[in-house]
């Protein structure tokens, strides 16, 4: 079973009556539940015997919730002991996987925030050749709400809407057709 890394999950686990060959119920406040990390020294999973994180199922099935700074690991193993003689803890072993398997806004990783925003933005050849999404919006907003200058000559300015940068150039002809264009993107 494999659980996504740096999200918290239910861990199960049963406990088992060694003398009477069947699962143990109602034992869950004899439990100390351990995690190790990547087969690292083990240490008490931090909800143990945490009211509502730390639950008896049924039947001699628990589950513990493991929280997302414990699930920064390859693989995770949850495993404990009961101070009730005879009783043992079937381990749990879990793999944590990445999508993709690299931490998110690293290289390969997931874009998140501000640089998943840029990545819709600045792609380049997203709308046009050499053209990204966030440049095609500057002259689409120029176009349609900038100031002009020049319609009723040969050669026609447009500013972008703070007015601080002419976006577009345009050569025409007298019938407004453009001959020549030139942008300024930046």
């Amino acid at each position: 079973m494999s659980w996504l890394r740096a999200q918290a999950f239910w861990a199960y686990y049963t406990a088992w009556d060694t003398v009477a060959q069947a699962a143990k119920a109602g034992d869950l406040l004899n439990h100390t539940i351990r995690q190790s990390k990547d087969g690292a020294t083990p240490v008490t999973a931090t909800n143990n015997q945490v009211s509502g994180n730390h639950k008896e199922l049924a039947n001699g099935e628990y589950a513990i919730l493991m929280t997302a700074t414990e699930a920064t690991s390859d693989s995770l193993n949850v495993f404990g002991s009961s101070t009730t003689a005879g009783i043992a803890i079937i381990p749990f072993r879990t793999m944590l996987l990445r999508l993709p398997n690299a931490d998110p806004a690293a290289s390969a990783g997931l874009p998140t925030g501000a640089s998943l925003i840029a990545s819709i933005l600045d792609g380049v050849n997203d709308v046009d050749t050499a053209l990204s999404l966030r440049q095609a919006l500057r002259l689409i907003t120029a176009a349609c709400a900038g100031k002009t200058s020049g319609l009723d000559t040969l050669a026609v300015a447009i500013r972008n809407t703070s007015d601080n940068k002419t976006r577009i150039n345009a050569t025409v002809d007298a019938f407004g057709n453009r001959s020549a264009v030139s942008y300024d993107v930046t």
